[in-house]
């Protein structure tokens, strides 16, 4: 399996691609931001660029880790009723 070098510690699972089963691992954006923030003395707004720059961008590659954009129950709720709408 792949992983994001220097961000072991941003790690919260493992999944399988539907499809090849292949397994991967599962990051969370939120502690890769925290991360970059105290590692790297980034803002927020810096933290979430670099995230989206050098990690999000690769992702479409086969084997690639997932990044888990985490959301409060409100957010999730909110997102599935807006899903409803359409």
């Amino acid at each position: 399996m792949q992983k994001i070098t220097g961000f072991d510690s941003c790690i919260i699972g493992i999944t399988k691609i539907p499809g090849d089963g292949q397994e991967v691992f599962v990051y969370s954006d939120e502690k890769i931001i925290s991360f970059l923030q105290e590692s790297e003395n980034l803002s927020f707004t810096e933290a979430l660029g670099w995230l989206e720059f050098n990690i999000l961008r690769g992702q479409s590659q086969s084997g690639m880790p997932i990044v888990l954009e985490e959301l409060t129950e409100d957010q999730l709720e909110n997102y599935i009723a807006d899903l409803g709408e359409t």
